[in-house]
């Protein structure tokens, strides 16, 4: 059994007040070292405010929060050199070009050369932006100006990386490619992840762990899986015969914990809680009568499902 990985961002009740309006409210949870970890809300549900709590740009109201053992409390600069942001406002310079952009982020973070020029190269190279390294910012589109933002957030190598709306703007391949190197970053070089995103299907995805925010609230957090089985406690299943026979239904309803059983031409519709044991039963008895069967599989709720399920109720 693999051993638990450590958690290495650890929120206490964190909590951010503005003007009297609670934006982020004594929000609890834990991500693990390397975890790609999904933070899910409607607008205004306060997840660009706990970005930037957690990047040290804003001193959290009260609660506390611990990244990588440093404390937002007291250790605010320390958190700053190993946390990377992609903000929602991307904080570029347009006067300055994607290069010089890059270089003076570097430096900022204690980069010198030739480790400097050569990180800034990599970055240009894999982001597609060395053909217009020499342009100033404030021409580029807003999906060019995303890769420099992107490119800016990952110039020191952090140890964490926040990342507000990551592939807003981006064409599809762009989006993909940057999916994939989010990926190798948490695999290859272990850095921990946290993606604020609209997108629910490329967060489930990418992330296996997710928060959903409400109201400044935490109201769910945990893995995918274990939070659809916490919200639905059933599985659904679609068994597809070659041909359907009414007498099927009797033999179909006496299996013991089926429920919810629907038919629609060649095709039986069911819900179950113990799939390992239900699913062999329903087989058997429909082979001792003569059914056909062409197929089994599982109807997956999505994530989509869950996050309207508890946003909305539905």
């Amino acid at each position: 059994m693999a051993s638990k990985r450590r958690s290495v961002v650890i929120l206490e009740k964190l909590t951010k007040i503005f003007n009297g309006k609670i934006a982020v409210d004594q929000n609890s949870y834990e991500i693990e070292e390397g975890a790609i970890f999904g933070l899910l809300g409607p607008n205004g549900a306060g997840k660009t405010t706990t970005i930037r709590l957690l990047a040290g740009v804003l001193k959290p109201s009260s609660g506390d929060a611990e990244i990588y053992g440093f404390r937002l409390s007291r250790d605010v600069n320390a958190i700053r050199s190993i946390v990377g942001v992609l903000p929602e406002n991307r904080a570029l310079y347009d006067r300055l070009t994607a290069q010089e952009n890059l270089e003076f982020y570097g430096r900022l973070y204690g980069l010198k050369p030739p480790a400097l020029n050569e990180r800034v190269e990599n970055l240009l190279s894999f982001l597609g932006l060395q053909d217009v390294k020499d342009t100033f910012v404030g021409k580029f589109s807003m999906g060019m100006r995303q890769k420099v933002a992107l490119a800016r957030s990952l110039i020191h190598q952090p140890k964490l990386l926040l990342l507000d709306e990551p592939t807003s703007n981006l064409d599809p391949v762009m989006s993909a490619k940057l999916k994939e190197y989010i990926k190798e970053l948490s695999e290859k070089l272990g850095t921990t992840i946290l993606i604020s995103s609209h997108h629910l299907a490329e967060i489930e995805s990418i992330c296996s762990k997710i928060a959903i925010i409400n109201n400044g609230r935490v109201i769910s957090v945990g893995e995918i899986t274990d939070l659809k089985k916490k919200i639905w406690g059933y599985r659904e299943f679609e068994v597809q015969l070659l041909e359907f026979n009414p007498d099927f239904k009797r033999i179909i309803e006496n299996v013991k914990d089926i429920i919810d059983v629907r038919y629609s031409d060649n095709k039986i519709f069911y819900r179950c809680v113990e799939a390992e044991r239900v699913n062999p039963s329903l087989i058997k008895a429909l082979v001792q009568a003569d059914a056909k069967i062409l197929s089994i599989k599982e109807s997956e709720r999505t994530l989509e499902d869950l996050y309207m399920k508890l946003i909305r109720g539905e």
